[in-house]
C-alpha cells in the first residue's frame, strides 16, 4: 500500500522513471506551478476541500480535519486510465479509476486546514500528477476539509500523490454533502493524455484486472479496496460492484489476492 513516506521521498516518480526511462515526467517546477495556479483562485487563509473517488477514499495519506460523503454532478467514476507502475508495467499496463465527463459520482470530501494545504497538496501532486493524465455525469465521493493552517503542507503531499504523470487535471468543482455545497479540488482525467483509455469494453477491463500487477499491487485489489471503502461510507457504486462480481465469477482466486 502507498505510504506517506513514499510521497515524501518522491518514490513514485523515481520508480516510474526507472521503469519508463523514455517517458517525460513533470518536473518539480511544473508540479509547483500547477499547484500554485490552482491555489491562486482560492481565498487565502481558508481551509481547502478535496474530493476523493478512488484510492483517496480508503488510503488518503494526507492530514485532514474532517471528511463527509459528497456528490459531484457532471462527472462519473470509471476505469479509464492505464497504469504503468502502480497497478501494471510498461508492457502490461493495469487500470485505475478516473473522473470522466458526464453523469454523477458519490465520493468523500476531505477538509485540509489552511496552514497545511501547501505541504499536503504537494504530496498529493506527487501522487497523481506525474504525467498529467487528469483533466479538468454525477459522482458521489467523500469531501475532506483541510484546515487553513495545514493547507499548504497537506496539499503538497496531495500533489505528489496525484500529479506525477499529469494524467489528471486538478480543478475546483462544486460538490454537495446534502447539507451544504462546497468548492473542492477534484482530479478529472486528461482525455488528451496517452494514458487515457476511454470507455473500454467490459471484457478488456476484466482481462486487464486479472492479468496485471504493479508496485502497489493489482487492479483487482484496487477495485476491491475502492468498493470496500465506499461501502464503509454507505455508498454503493453499482458500476464497481457489478465489475467486482463479474471479475470474481471469472477469477474467484482474486478474492484473496494481495
Amino acid at each position: 500500500m502507498l505510504t506517506r513516506t513514499d510521497l515524501e521521498s518522491d518514490r513514485l516518480r523515481k520508480l516510474f522513471c526507472q521503469a519508463n526511462p523514455g517517458v517525460r515526467v513533470l518536473t518539480d517546477a511544473e508540479l509547483e506551478s500547477s499547484l500554485q495556479a490552482l491555489l491562486q483562485t482560492h481565498p487565502q487563509g481558508e481551509d481547502v476541500w478535496l474530493f476523493g473517488y478512488g484510492s483517496l477514499i480508503w488510503n488518503p495519506i494526507i492530514h485532514f480535519a474532517e471528511r463527509h460523503v459528497a456528490r459531484l454532478h457532471g462527472y462519473h467514476r470509471r476505469f479509464c486510465l492505464w497504469s504503468h507502475v502502480n497497478r501494471g508495467s510498461l508492457h502490461k499496463p493495469g487500470l485505475v479509476l478516473g473522473l470522466d465527463a458526464g453523469g454523477c459520482c458519490r465520493g468523500v470530501v476531505f477538509r485540509i486546514r489552511a496552514e497545511q494545504a501547501q505541504s499536503e497538496l504537494r504530496l498529493l501532486w506527487r501522487r497523481e500528477m506525474v504525467l498529467g493524465s487528469y483533466a479538468g455525469g454525477c459522482c458521489r465521493g467523500v469531501v475532506f476539509r483541510i484546515r487553513a493552517e495545514q493547507a499548504q503542507s497537506e496539499l503538497r503531499l496531495l500533489w505528489r500523490r496525484e500529479m506525477v504523470l499529469g494524467s489528471y487535471r486538478p480543478r475546483w468543482l462544486k460538490v454537495s454533502t446534502g447539507e451544504r455545497d462546497l468548492n473542492a479540488i477534484a482530479f478529472t482525467v486528461n482525455r488528451n493524455h496517452a494514458n487515457y483509455a476511454g470507455r473500454l469494453p467490459l471484457e478488456t477491463v476484466l482481462r486487464t484486472m486479472a492479468g496485471t500487477r504493479g508496485y502497489l499491487g493489482t487492479s483487482a485489489e484496487y477495485l476491491h479496496e475502492t468498493v470496500r471503502g465506499l461501502l464503509a461510507h454507505g455508498v454503493r457504486d453499482e458500476y464497481l460492484m457489478d465489475l467486482r462480481k463479474r471479475m470474481l465469477a471469472l477469477h474467484p482466486d482474486l478474492a484473496h489476492s494481495r
